[in-house]
């Protein structure tokens, strides 16, 4: 039988789940206040069923809350990702138009054709891994954002190790 219920759970994991909220509805009907046990186990054998009921509608009670504090938990932090999100989109958008105003400073830089080129190629990749941060924003792609950014920061790297002025004005 154990199997039986495993193999349905794989199966329809979210129909169990409404089965088994259910059930936590029905069985905590009363008061969310906790029924006195302790006075019941004094009261003899016809009440056993009584203390039993008592004890698993506590229980219930108990774990209704615990799965609705969870569940409310995880829509807050699926709100807060969310946000998070939308910010980095944010950001995304005004690191593109800055990509920009680097791409212009071409002009002011004193570069060989093959140093423009690599110059204007590391731009493009940048470009490239903004909008891609960009859209994983939008589309909410969290795991996707660490390694978006570790490409960022790795062109601004190989950027800034070439072209970057030198503290006397020259570029490298």
């Amino acid at each position: 039988m154990f199997i039986q219920l495993a193999t349905m759970w794989r199966r329809a994991p979210g129909w169990w789940l409404a089965a088994g909220l259910s059930v936590v509805a029905a069985c905590s009907t009363t008061d969310d206040k906790r029924l006195p046990v302790s006075g019941l186990t004094q009261t003899g054998a016809p009440s056993a069923h009584a203390v039993q009921d008592a004890r698993l509608r506590n229980l219930m009670r108990e774990i209704d809350h615990l799965m609705f504090e969870r569940m409310r938990t995880e829509l807050e932090i699926d709100q807060a990702r969310r946000r998070k999100a939308a910010q980095i989109g944010r950001i995304a958008q005004e690191m593109a138009q800055t990509v920009a105003g680097i791409t212009n400073s071409l002009s002011r830089l004193s570069l060989e054709a093959d140093q423009r080129a690599m110059f204007l190629t590391l731009a493009d990749q940048l470009q490239n891994e903004i909008g891609t941060l960009k859209t994983q924003a939008e589309h909410n792609y969290i795991d996707a954002i660490p390694g978006t950014l570790e490409r960022i920061a790795t062109v601004c790297t190989q950027c800034h190790a070439l072209f970057r002025e030198t503290a006397d004005g020259r570029a490298h």
